[in-house]
C-alpha cells in the first residue's frame, strides 16, 4: 500500500541476493577443496600409522614428515581462503539489512507523518523484510556446506557400493557338524605375488567350552589365520 516502501523492498532484497550470489560463486568451489584437502591429510596420516615399521626400516620418516607437512599447509591454506570469503559475507548482509531497515523506518515516518501510513503497518512491513533477509542468509549458509556433505556422500556411496571381493558358493556344503565348531583341515593360504604360503597344512578344532591358543612369532600367520575364521580372506 506504500510505493516508497515498495521501492526500499524492491532496492533491498537484490542487493542482498547479489551479495550472497557473488559470495557464493567463491565459496563454493573452496568448499569442495577443503574437503579432498582434508581427505588428503585423512589418507597420508593412515598411512602413516598403519605403515611405521615400514618407514622405520627404510629411514623415509623425514619425507613423510614433508608429504604430511605439505598436505596440512595445502588444507590451511585453503581453509584461511575459505574463513576470509566468508568473513566477508555476514558484514555485507548485516550492513545492508541495517540499511534497509533505516530506510524502512525514515520512508516509514514520512508516510505516517502525512497520515498515509500507520505505525503497525510499517512495523509489520520490516518485520516481514527482516524474515525474508534471515531466511536467505540461513539458506546461504546450507548451500556452502552442501559440496562438503556431497563430497562426503560420494565417499560413503563409493564404499557401500563396492563389489564384495569374497562371494559365496552357488552351491554351499552343508552344515552337518555340531554348533560352536571351527575346524580346519589341512588349510594352506598364499598372499597375491608371495614366493611361498604363510599358511601351509594348518589343522586343528576349536570347540565350545574349549580355549585354542595360537601361539607364534611375529609375522608367522596368526593374525591371517584368525582372520579366515569370519572370511576377510577366502
Amino acid at each position: 500500500s506504500s510505493p516508497s516502501l515498495s521501492r526500499v523492498v524492491l532496492l533491498s532484497v537484490p542487493a542482498l541476493v547479489i551479495t550472497v550470489a557473488v559470495v557464493s560463486s567463491i565459496a563454493l568451489p573452496l568448499s569442495s577443496t577443503i574437503q579432498r584437502s582434508v581427505d588428503r591429510v585423512n589418507l597420508i596420516l593412515r598411512e602413516k600409522l598403519t605403515g611405521l615399521r615400514v618407514e622405520r626400516a627404510f629411514g623415509t620418516e623425514e619425507y613423510e614428515e614433508q608429504r604430511f607437512d605439505g598436505a596440512n599447509r595445502d588444507l590451511t591454506a585453503v581453509s584461511i581462503r575459505m574463513h576470509r570469503t566468508m568473513s566477508v559475507l555476514m558484514p555485507a548482509l548485516t550492513l545492508i539489512m541495517s540499511f534497509t531497515q533505516i530506510s524502512l523506518v525514515w520512508s516509514g515516518a514520512v508516510q505516517i507523518d502525512a497520515g498515509n501510513l500507520l505505525v503497525g503497518d510499517m512495523m509489520a512491513v520490516i518485520q516481514y523484510v527482516m524474515q525474508i533477509m534471515m531466511s536467505l542468509m540461513m539458506f546461504t549458509m546450507i548451500f556452502v556446506m552442501a559440496p562438503r556433505a556431497v563430497a562426503s556422500a560420494r565417499r560413503l556411496n563409493d564404499v557401500l557400493e563396492a563389489p564384495e571381493a569374497i562371494a559365496d558358493p552357488l552351491s554351499p556344503a552343508p552344515d552337518t557338524g555340531p554348533r560352536g565348531t571351527v575346524e580346519f583341515r589341512d588349510v594352506s593360504l598364499t598372499y597375491q605375488g608371495a614366493e611361498k604360503p604363510v599358511l601351509e597344512g594348518i589343522s586343528f578344532t576349536a570347540r565350545p567350552g574349549e580355549t585354542t591358543a595360537i601361539i607364534g612369532s611375529t609375522g608367522s600367520g596368526k593374525s591371517t589365520l584368525v582372520n579366515l575364521i569370519p572370511r576377510f580372506f577366502d
